[in-house]
Parts: C-alpha cells; structure tokens; sequence
C-alpha cells in the first residue's frame, strides 16, 4: 500500500473513532471480486409458417433448404442490454408440406382433446352427461390452424440474432474478517476498486499452473485460478462470436489496522470509517451511568 493512501486510511479511521494508538501496518484485506465482461452474438435460425396463398403448384413443394445464419450480412450493435433482431429470407421461401399436422389438413380438437364428446352438467339431478363437442361437431378433429385445412405453406427461413454483454463474476472471501462485517459488506457493498484489469477479443487462457513456463502471475495464483475458471465457462459453441471481453479485478475497501499493544482496527467504505471497536468510554463515566440506571430501576421497584 503507498503512503499516502496509509496516511489518509490511518486519519480517516480516527476521525471516525476508531481505536487510538500507533499503526504499525495498514493491510487491504477487502474481498476480492473477479468480473468478466463478455460482448457476444449468437445467431440461430427457424422458420415462419403462413398460409400459402393461391393454388398449390405441387412441383414446389420441396425441402427447405437448410440456412446458415453466419451467411446473412448484418453488423450488430452490441451493447450492455441484451437486444433480439429477426431476419426474414424472403428469397429462400417455399411452400411445403404443413409440419404441425403432416400433411392432413386438420388438428386434434382443442375442446374435446379428440374424442368428440364433452360434459355438460344438464342431466338430470344436475349429474354430468356427455355431449356431442360444438366445436368439432363430433369428429374430434378441427382444420389445422397453421395451414387452414390447406394441408401446404408458405415456409421462410429467419435468423434469429441476439446481442448483449454477459457479466460473470467470482468472489474471493477473507477469511480473517469478522463475521459480522462479512454480513455488512454483503448487505451494503457495491463494486470496489479496480486493483487488475485486461482488455482481448477474446482474453487468452494461460497455461495451467500460474506462472507456469514463465508466465508472469496476473494478481496472485487464487485469483488467477478464479480468473482462468471465469475464462474457461466463457467458452461459447459455434453459434456465438466473442466480439470482446473485459477483465477486472475488483477489492472492496476494507482496511485492517494493526495497533499498538497487539489491536486491531478495521476501517470500510469509501472514504474509509473505523467499524467495530470505538474508543473506550471513560471509566468514571462507564460508572456513574451504571449508578443512575440502577437508581431508577430502584425508583420504578417501589412505585
């Protein structure tokens, strides 16, 4: 730690009344946060389906063909929020044979489930009986509500296209700090200050082992395991394209005293205020509150 961010760490902590005596160290003993900012694109394709219009030319009902979404022309405006765009193919439509009902023209019926018969309670004595389904008319099967009994449609290929940045993160935990300012930090902190940070489109995993082959370490080898772990799960399959990622290293500030006498202080925050112990009251007033509390506890026994 420099100097002069010791010294303003020290005379913040004892403006706030912390703990008096001579420091001797000043140690960031913040937990650790690493944060991995990762801008993708992921392309996927599917298909829309509408009613083919007009009289079915049979020597156009073919096979889709198959799309490669990296293969459209599109530059993607990749931002913090994550954002969807769908990009029709009008060139590639053809007209099919419908996939929902295979080609029959009709669908089981919504109402009934295909069995041609509902429940009504109009029996007598309000019991259930069975009623021929108003909707399918008894057959159980409705017209197909994708190609309106066509049994054909018009089929166009899209690509689906997804941006946005995915932010990951792993926590490295102090283990010498008190409980109790554990659960404050976890309550009350928000990101803390950048102690490491690095830039790639995407950023290299290392070899295994910090420092391995000569590889200087980027913080320290528990950070560097979390970052490589980080790096590892952002490993996306052939549908995405890593458009670049950003690395930090983040401390909260947390600052551990040592005293005179063999204390210990803490000071957390930003700017930094004395958390714990605070300065001993004054003996003779320690006692002279205790001798009014038990006045009157004294008073209200005999009222």
């Amino acid at each position: 730690m420099e100097s002069e961010e010791r010294e303003r760490v020290i005379a913040a902590y004892r403006a706030s009344g912390g703990r008096r005596g001579e420091v001797s160290h000043v140690v960031a003993a913040g937990p650790l946060q690493v944060v991995l900012h990762t801008r993708y694109e992921l392309r996927t394709h599917d298909v829309i389906f509408e009613r083919a219009e007009g009289p079915v030319d049979y020597a156009d009902v073919v096979r889709l063909p198959s799309v490669d979404p990296w293969s459209v022309e599109h530059e993607a405006d990749i931002g913090a929020a994550k954002s969807i765009q769908r990009i029709r193919i009008d060139g590639s439509a053809r007209v099919i044979e419908c996939p929902p009902c295979g080609r029959t023209g009709s669908e089981s019926c919504p109402i009934c489930h295909g069995g041609g018969t509902v429940q009504s309670a109009g029996g007598p004595g309000g019991r259930a009986r069975n009623e021929t389904c108003g909707r399918c008319r008894g057959s159980g099967n409705v017209p197909c509500l994708t190609c309106e009994g066509r049994r054909y449609v018009r089929a166009t290929p899209q690509v689906e296209i997804e941006t946005g940045t995915h932010i990951s993160t792993r926590v490295l935990e102090s283990e010498e700090l008190p409980v109790e300012l554990l659960i404050q930090i976890g309550e009350t902190h928000d990101d803390g200050k950048v102690i490491f940070e690095e830039e790639g489109d995407p950023i290299p995993m290392r070899a295994r082992g910090s420092g391995y082959r000569g590889q200087a370490n980027r913080v320290s080898a528990p950070v560097d395991a979390k970052i490589e772990e980080l790096l590892s799960e952002s490993l996306f399959d052939d549908r995405y394209e890593v458009h670049g990622q950003r690395l930090e290293v983040q401390q909260v500030p947390v600052y551990r005293l040592d005293l005179a006498g063999g204390h210990r202080g803490w000071a957390y925050g930003e700017p930094p205020l004395a958390w714990g112990e605070k300065r001993a009251i004054l003996p003779w007033l320690a006692a002279g509150a205790a001798m009014i509390a038990a006045a009157i506890g004294a008073y209200f026994t005999l009222i």
